[in-house]
């Protein structure tokens, strides 16, 4: 008898445009993503994609408390889908530029920069796309299983 995978319903998570709010977000998607089946491994990657996406928002894009990060997830067929999703700015845009060119190991000597590159790294398809209304959305593939 063969045993079906977990199920977790779809997640959307609000995440207040301030560094103290993204650890919450990253506990939420870990215990939503232990429903939905996902390995300790793969959970503590994604939660580090996540917390690089939501910490560049608000260091460097539109983030605020007045506007607040979205996180969507789902799983379909053993992959998991994530939208992470803000108000864009020029700087904002500049980073999804940053986040396209990100696809070689970064300088070792350079302090930052690292953290773009380890979000490719971690998941398995990344969209980039700015909506009519200038919302940046970044879509995140990873298979659950490895």
């Amino acid at each position: 008898m063969s045993r079906a995978a977990p199920r977790a319903a779809p997640l959307s998570i609000t995440v207040a445009g301030t560094l103290d709010a993204v650890p919450r977000a990253r506990r939420s998607l870990s215990q939503w993503l232990r429903k939905a089946g996902a390995s300790d491994r793969i959970s503590r990657e994604l939660g580090l994609v996540v917390t690089e996406l939501c910490n560049n928002a608000v260091e460097h894009g539109a983030a605020s408390e007045a506007r607040p990060v979205l996180i969507f997830a789902r799983v379909a067929r053993g992959v998991v889908e994530m939208d992470i999703r803000e108000s864009a700015t020029e700087q904002q845009q500049g980073l999804a530029g940053a986040m396209r060119a990100a696809t070689a190991p970064p300088d070792v000597a350079d302090e930052r920069g690292r953290g773009l590159f380890l979000v490719r790294a971690y998941v398995d398809d990344v969209a980039i796309e700015h909506d009519a209304r200038g919302e940046l959305r970044i879509h995140l593939r990873k298979k659950l299983a490895r």
